[in-house]
């Protein structure tokens, strides 16, 4: 099987530990562009705003779009940004209904977020009907 992972920037420690573990497992996986910079060559890379989201963010978007339609699932690594528990932001969101229209399996490593920020994506996260692994990467089939 092949997956992509998906999540925040915030949680790139975290998704290359799961990219190693499921490449041991003798996955497949493609994870987010900078899984391999530390945290704070990320940010600094997103300090010139303009650049980055003129620039940066388009084309990584695209490549990672283009990593779930060669994949048979995605793997949404939502874990606590800023306080928030089992977060998701805009792009993974986008990410998810992408995974979504073109029938892929999709995954999340934690439940689907019940802060009240995210009430207006409740029901979207919910019709897609992803599979909660509760941290269990063995339930992954």
């Amino acid at each position: 099987m092949i997956i992509t992972l998906c999540g925040s920037t915030n949680f790139v420690g975290e998704i290359k530990r799961i990219r190693d573990e499921l490449e041991k497992r003798g996955y497949t996986v493609y994870s987010l562009a900078w899984t391999d910079l530390s945290f704070q060559e990320i940010e600094a890379k997103k300090n010139n705003r303009k650049k980055f989201i003129n620039e940066l963010k388009p084309k990584l978007i695209v490549e990672h779009f283009d990593k779930i339609m060669k994949s048979d699932a995605i793997l949404v690594v939502n874990s606590v940004k800023n306080g928030i528990k089992n977060y998701i932001g805009g792009n993974t969101f986008a990410e998810v209904m992408f995974a979504y229209y073109y029938k892929k399996k999709i995954f999340f490593l934690n439940p689907i977020p019940r802060d009240k920020m995210f009430s207006y994506l409740i029901d979207e996260i919910e019709t897609v009907n992803p599979i909660i692994l509760n941290g269990n990467l063995n339930l992954i089939k």
